[in-house]
């Protein structure tokens, strides 16, 4: 495990039964651990509550901050809020064991939260990661990706290349004709 995320590391050794909170601050050290990460940078708060019993624990996770991702549109940084709850159950009979992203390593007597408390974060985030409105994107970016001028797009879709008038449409035609006839 990576030095710097051995912080997100719960120790269960001498944990008595019962609920325990623990606070974390994942910063800009926490996501950089991460290579080729979605998130540029930020500063979300977990705040974990480990309810212990006799064979398991049982993990509740809210997280809140914000972060810095890459816009979908013209790849310029984007600061987007984060927030969400989530639970966890582990076991601590057997060997080591994963339950989404939280693992138990009975022989060290840990739960390792880093990653859990990543994926936390990464599923937070909009499917969609764009500026509220093209005015905030990079002009010179979005240009690039004009690749034809508005005369130019109403040229292409005119009536005289319609494409109601190829030969494929009248081979379409046909096709459904015979579909239609079959049923």
């Amino acid at each position: 495990m990576i030095e710097a995320l051995k912080e997100y590391t719960i120790s269960c050794k001498g944990l008595k039964n019962g609920a325990s909170s623990y606070s974390f601050l994942l910063d800009n050290d926490f996501f950089s651990a991460w290579e080729e990460s979605e998130i540029l940078s930020g500063e979300v708060r977990a705040e974990v509550e480990l309810i212990k019993a006799s064979t398991s624990y049982h993990l509740s996770t809210h997280i809140e901050g914000s972060v810095v991702v890459e816009c979908d549109r013209c790849l310029e940084p984007l600061t987007i809020e984060v927030s969400g709850d989530s639970e966890s159950e582990t076991t601590a009979e057997g060997s080591a064991e994963e339950n989404e992203g939280v693992v138990f390593d009975s022989i060290e007597e840990e739960i390792l939260l880093a990653d859990y408390l990543y994926q936390s974060v990464l599923l937070s985030l909009p499917y969609s990661r764009t500026h509220a409105s093209t005015e905030e994107c990079n002009p010179e970016m979005l240009a690039k990706f004009k690749i034809v001028t508005e005369e130019e797009f109403e040229r292409l879709t005119a009536s005289e290349g319609s494409i109601a008038d190829s030969p494929e449409a009248d081979k379409l035609a046909e096709l459904k004709q015979m579909l239609e006839n079959k049923e």
